[in-house]
């Protein structure tokens, strides 16, 4: 590292965090420190990148320390680049070549391909070769090129740090549909008069010459550009639908392809057209083939087809359960389990399938404890006696008479001598490694008191289906639905110091028990591996949810009851079977400070209609923004108090955000964008329940687009890189393999699109981390509250539409969060389920192999190969 040694970091007049940092690296550095991983390179980069920001030298020594400073950045840059794995920039170079390809449909340059490579034409020749009226003949399809490359360059690069149009991926889509047909020619002029009439004239008349010859072109390449489309519907959707096979349709793509340039070459084409036209079609095609090879190359990357459930099981199981076998002999305790099940007349295959998955586990430290329900199937005592002969941890006993589930569950419990109790339906079934996953948590955490696990459903062939990927501890979600269920692993003393279960809410007796377990305990661990099948007989809840309402009406008592035991009060509604909505009460009127920082002359609706929004409280009016004193607002009552903070030029985002949170005197603060639009009136008493109440942290909102498809529902560290909103893209109200988008649930953290926090909390935490431009302090405020222990709320029942919103994310912001979230990527994100792909957002099964720091170092690569394209950095092309 040849500009390390020039650095005095004292000199540059940085603050102390980041001189602390910088120092730390350049020991390592000069050290002779090894940093081949990208993770280290990345990270190291980061910190000299907010150095070199930072710096304000004022003596020779900090200016030379400034010039070694930036050559550091350099050689980092160029390192960091040689150790990324070349497939994670494959995508990012065809993209580089689609946006030339359709940047030169408009300029005065034109590649194609010509013996499997790709060559410049220099801008001359195409430019003395075609002719205004040629360019303008295919206007459409250079519209539909340039919003393809658009759309492309939004699935390839997570993070979009150099689009700032604001145009949704949805909104992408909808205009290459309008330009999907390149015959769609209008004639256009600029002039006016007879000038223009002339113009229009002469082109409907070359176009009328031309037309005869181009029209078979043309068509051809409609066809492309719809089963384009297609594909692209296919991949934005996240569907998997087996009625639509990618590979095909890239294979019909490709034939069509090959049909266009057949087309190109005929010889009616060379003589009665221009060179000059031959050669837009020529480029045509080299576009086709670039836009058809990166996004196969990107389908493959990132495993979008994904196998059927069954098929993913296969592939990843064995080798866990392999990992799990070989980790019991290292273990260091052994606790023994205490398995209950409850009976009532169960048929004897399904009943023989049960008791054959827990003799069939890998850890042997088990008990089995039955109790039968008073059942009158003679088959049942007969079994019972043959398994109890055949392995001594079996025991069951008989209760006079049907009494219940819960009074068979008791019974059960008094058989157990365990230290935990783990709770088995007579018709379901656990994987070979259920109760070993259980032992390996419990050797590593002993602490842990409750465990709980994914699951899915068993079909009456025995055939698996219906994921569950569950988040880790999540009190917010189980007070909208039992996410919990199986396979649930309760300490045997908290068992019974909490009184076993408790009769009157069959059907739902399970979420009763983790609704009082939770009052007792927090050490409640989640293990991601899916160690129980449901099975999904008919009439039971596995199969549909609605299928006993009197279990639904059960839950609602016990989820009642919960809240009056914990004194939070509030209300319990039914929204669907066996799902909730909690409404907290609101004591007394609260000072609401909603905080908005516009850009200059941009439009308020958020404002619109503030008559008719249900408001918990008095409510004042925070404008940071350059124009202020000057902006007109809509009309708001006169209890509303407006504060105008009129702030200079280039002053960052979340400075002006810190800004509005000094004057503000509200006890609650409300930051949000002005382009939001409210959908429900109650919104603002929605957000302001949640956050009053005990542990919580921070409260976001439901962001949607004009579209209906969610735009922002609570972030997810490490999803498509370094953090994104979970749901993304999908329909407003959708079913994911984690419950409903419309439910409450805890989350890592919310956009300041809308995110509401006491103001007391806020300043506690000295607020919006300024060493961000416009993009990360929302995240990492959120991540300092959760090591505090404060809870962060994604409340959908605050919905609201985003008109104008910005996808454009600061290089340097990047870089500034990775340094900030690489612990958290690396431990995980612990509302997301690791299961689950971290480059899709609609819950698909994750098959990519690279971690979340891997994806992260592949979008600082991305950025970091954007700026070498465009020349802004030292770092040489390779």
């Amino acid at each position: 590292m040849g500009g390390a040694k020039f650095i005095e970091p004292g000199a540059l007049g940085v603050d102390e965090e980041t001189s602390t940092a910088l120092a730390s690296w350049l020991a390592r550095l000069q050290g002779g420190g090894h940093l081949g991983h990208p993770g280290e390179l990345a990270e190291a980069l980061a910190v000299v990148r907010r150095a070199l920001r930072e710096a304000r030298p004022g003596e020779p020594e900090g200016l030379r320390s400034l010039e070694g400073l930036r050559g550091l950045v350099a050689e980092l840059e160029q390192r960091f680049l040689a150790e990324m794995p070349a497939r994670m920039l494959f995508c990012e170079e065809l993209l580089a070549r689609v946006l030339v390809l359709s940047q030169s449909s408009s300029s005065e340059g034109s590649w194609w391909p010509e013996k499997g490579e790709w060559r410049t034409v220099g801008p001359w020749l195409l430019g003395r070769s075609r002719s205004w009226f040629e360019t303008r003949l295919l206007q459409p399809q250079r519209s539909f090129n340039r919003n393809a490359a658009r759309l492309l360059e939004r699935l390839i690069r997570p993070y979009n740090f150099c689009d700032s149009s604001g145009e949704t991926s949805g909104e992408l889509l909808e205009s290459l549909r309008g330009a999907v047909d390149p015959l769609a020619w209008e004639p256009r002029t600029h002039r006016s008069g007879v000038g223009g009439y002339a113009a229009l004239r002469l082109q409907r008349a070359w176009f009328r010459t031309a037309r005869s010859v181009v029209t078979p072109v043309l068509e051809r390449q409609r066809r492309w550009n719809e089963e384009f489309i297609r594909v692209l519907e296919h991949v934005l959707s996240g569907s998997s639908s087996p009625q639509f096979s990618l590979p095909d349709t890239f294979d019909s793509l490709a034939r069509q392809g090959d049909i266009l340039r057949d087309e190109i070459r005929r010889r009616s084409l060379e003589s009665l057209v221009s060179r000059g036209l031959r050669l837009l079609f020529q480029h045509q095609v080299a576009f086709n083939e670039q836009m058809l090879e990166a996004l196969r190359a990107w389908t493959k990357q990132n495993r979008l087809l994904l196998p059927d459930y069954e098929t993913w099981c296969a592939a990843h199981e064995p080798a866990r359960i392999q990992v799990v076998e070989g980790a019991l002999g290292r273990l260091r305790r052994r606790p023994r389990f205490s398995i209950i099940t409850p009976t009532y007349e169960t048929p004897e295959p399904v009943l023989r399938a049960c008791i054959d998955s827990v003799r069939a586990q890998l850890y042997g430290d088990w008990e089995l404890c039955l109790a039968d329900d008073g059942s009158t199937s003679p088959h049942l005592l007969s079994l019972f006696s043959e398994y109890s002969r055949l392995d001594e941890r079996i025991r069951f006993v008989r209760l006079e008479g049907n009494q219940g589930i819960a009074e068979a569950t008791n019974a059960a419990l008094k058989l157990a001598q365990g230290d935990f109790v783990a709770f088995l339906d007579h018709d379901d079934t656990l994987a070979p490694h259920a109760l070993a996953e259980q032992a390996l948590r419990l050797d590593s955490e002993p602490d842990l008191d409750v465990l709980y696990s994914d699951e899915d459903k068993l079909d009456m062939q025995g055939r698996r289906f219906s994921p569950t990927f569950k988040p880790g501890w999540s009190p917010d979600l189980l007070r909208t639905s039992n996410y919990v269920c199986h396979f649930l692993v309760v300490r045997r003393s908290l068992i019974e110091e909490i009184g076993g279960i408790r009769g009157g809410f069959d059907g739902a007796q399970d979420y009763e028990l983790v609704l009082r377990l939770s009052e007792r305990t927090q050490r409640i661990g989640h293990i991601p591996r899916v160690l129980y099948h449901w099975r999904a007989v008919p009439s039971s809840t596995a199969s549909d949810s609605s299928a006993k309402p009197a279990a639904s009406d059960a839950g609602l008592r016990a989820l009642q009851g919960h809240l009056d035991r914990t004194g939070e009060g509030g209300w319990v509604e039914s929204i669907q079977p066996c799902v909730y909505r909690v409404r907290y009460p609101v004591a007394g009127p609260v000072g609401i400070s909603l905080v908005l920082t516009p850009a200059p002359g941009a439009p308020l609706p958020l404002l619109e209609r503030w008559g008719e929004v249900v408001l918990p409280g008095p409510v004042e009016l925070l404008l940071v923004a350059e124009d202020a004193e000057t902006r007109s607002l809509p009309p708001l009552p006169d209890s509303v108090r407006v504060v105008r903070l009129g702030v200079p030029a280039g002053r960052g985002a979340w400075a002006r955000r810190n800004l509005g949170a000094r004057h503000a005197s509200g006890l609650l603060l409300l930051f949000a964008s002005g382009s939001l639009r409210w959908l429900q009136p109650d919104w603002l008493e929605v957000l302001t329940s949640q956050v009053l109440r005990p542990s919580i942290g921070v409260v976001g909102g439901k962001l949607i687009d004009p579209h209906g498809r969610i735009r922002e529902a609570g972030q997810a560290l490490g999803v498509q890189g370094l953090a994104g909103s979970v749901f993304r893209n999908l329909p407003s109200s959708h079913w994911v393999s984690s419950g409903n988008t419309d439910w409450t649930r805890n989350c890592s953290a919310v956009s300041a699109s809308c995110l509401m926090i006491s103001r007391e909390l806020f300043l506690e935490e000295g607020g919006f981390d300024e060493h961000f431009h416009s993009w990360g302090a929302d995240l990492t405020l959120c991540l300092r509250l959760l090591q505090r222990e404060r809870r962060i709320v994604y409340a959908p029942n605050a919905e609201f539409t985003e008109t104008a919103p910005s996808d454009s994310i600061p290089v340097d912001d990047l870089w500034e969060a990775f340094a900030r979230l690489r612990p958290w990527l690396r431990r995980g994100d612990p509302f997301y389920n690791p299961n689950l792909s971290l480059l899709q957002t609609d819950g698909s099964l994750r098959e990519h192999p690279e971690s979340a720091e891997a994806l992260a170092c592949q979008v600082l690569a991305n950025a970091l190969w954007e700026l070498v394209a465009s020349g802004q950095t030292g770092v040489p092309p390779r």
